[in-house]
């Protein structure tokens, strides 16, 4: 959607280096982060319910989909 591009580049452009997209009824995250010498956020990876969100910019820290969106 439109408004999901001009929020990445708003983001990218305030100096916003990671983003997750969660859509809670799959359950399932996109993750896109600012290349190195980039300027522009970019899909690195899709994570599912059983998989862990982790980003280099939080050393150690990890979890589990299923457990973010779970009731």
């Amino acid at each position: 959607p439109i408004d999901m591009v001009r929020k990445r580049n708003d983001y990218a452009r305030i100096g916003v280096h990671e983003m997750w997209l969660i859509d809670p009824e799959i359950p399932q995250s996109l993750i896109a982060r600012i290349p190195e010498g980039g300027s522009h956020l970019v899909d690195v990876a899709d994570v599912d319910r059983d998989d862990e969100l982790r980003s280099p910019y939080l050393p150690g820290f990890g979890v589990r989909l299923g457990d973010l969106v779970e009731r």
